[in-house]
């Protein structure tokens, strides 16, 4: 006689947890975002995350760091490992911890950051938070953020 065992299903809308540091100064930016516009802090930086990865401009920013190749959309990006890693250029910054939940499957949020990551050479988790540094930086994410939260 044969037992057969029960898998369980898996969540079509399953999340994983993403613990970027982020420098103090930017913290506190992300947390005034979510104040003014009274989402919730894991929501805006997955927006953040999303319209980072979405933006050629920041893209093209984070490319100038890829020790890897990168192909994301029809755009490849080419790495040269000369490239100073940037766990260099977050090692002497006063950080603190925050947590968000991307989306995780066949080519989600976390799918796409995780070959970012891999790109330049570090963490998930650093890898996102060179990310949403680099789309706050980006002037057109908060423009654009501020305008979807007013025309709601």
């Amino acid at each position: 006689m044969r037992v057969e065992e029960k898998k369980r299903k898996i969540r079509s809308d399953k999340k994983r947890d993403v613990k970027p540091s982020l420098p103090t100064d930017l913290k506190e930016c992300v947390y005034r975002l979510s104040y003014i516009t009274n989402t919730p802090v894991k929501n805006v930086i997955e927006s953040i995350c999303i319209s980072g990865l979405a933006s050629s401009k920041v893209m093209d920013y984070l490319s100038n760091y890829f020790r890897r190749g990168f192909s994301f959309g029809s755009t490849v990006y080419m790495g040269d490992m000369s490239n100073e890693p940037i766990r260099h250029l977050y090692k002497n910054i006063e950080k603190e911890r925050v947590s968000t939940r991307l989306k995780d499957g066949h080519g989600e949020t976390y799918d796409i950051l995780k070959r970012l990551a891999y790109a330049l050479d570090c963490s998930p988790a650093l890898a996102a938070s060179f990310l949403i540094e680099a789309s706050i930086r980006n002037s057109d994410f908060v423009d654009d953020y501020m305008t979807r939260h007013l025309e709601e």
